[in-house]
């Protein structure tokens, strides 16, 4: 027989560590997949967050790290006429940008390029890596503005294991 004092501490436990406890969604994690402009299967950084939006980042055949930033599903839709902007932790925001040039936008997807891999002084991807939080602002079709972030606990190991030729460089 079981006392009554036993059973509440173990529900007790048990309700403490669902509170504490991320949904499996809110980490990040590396798969396998073939993305737009790639012709082969590559690895895959990704961290989705609760209201359903996500993030992707890989190395594409130029060593270029490329990243794609997608809302969650429903009826809205990113204006293709404006950029996404990304602000790790409190830093300054950045528009984000393809090569230099302006980023690729769907519907649903904008797609934008964080510079070269096996770069020690790539700062963007440092701060991504070693952050906190990642925050993305964009602009709908119906011109109002949504704001999402991410967590980055645990990109860096994410990120070193998809991006090839990393080298992990202390953030400044």
């Amino acid at each position: 027989m079981v006392k009554t004092a036993t059973m509440r501490a173990a529900a007790g436990l048990f309700f403490a560590w669902m509170l504490l406890a991320e949904p499996a969604f809110a980490q990040w994690r590396v798969m396998q997949d073939t993305p737009a402009g790639t012709s082969k299967r590559v690895d895959v950084a990704i961290i989705e967050n609760d209201s359903g939006h996500n993030l992707r980042l890989f190395n594409d055949e130029t060593n270029n790290v490329r990243a794609v930033f997608t809302i969650r599903n429903g009826f809205d839709t990113i204006d293709p006429g404006v950029c996404p902007t990304y602000r790790v932790d409190e830093r300054e925001s950045k528009r984000v940008t393809f090569e230099a040039e302006r980023c690729r936008i769907l519907p649903k997807q904008a797609e934008f390029t964080l510079g070269k891999s096996g770069q020690g002084n790539n700062r963007e991807l440092r701060r991504i890596m070693n952050g906190s939080n990642i925050i993305f602002r964009y602009r709908l079709g119906g011109g109002n503005y949504r704001e999402t972030s991410f967590t980055l606990r645990g990109s860096k190991y994410a990120l070193t294991t998809a991006i090839e030729a990393w080298e992990v460089v202390i953030d400044e």
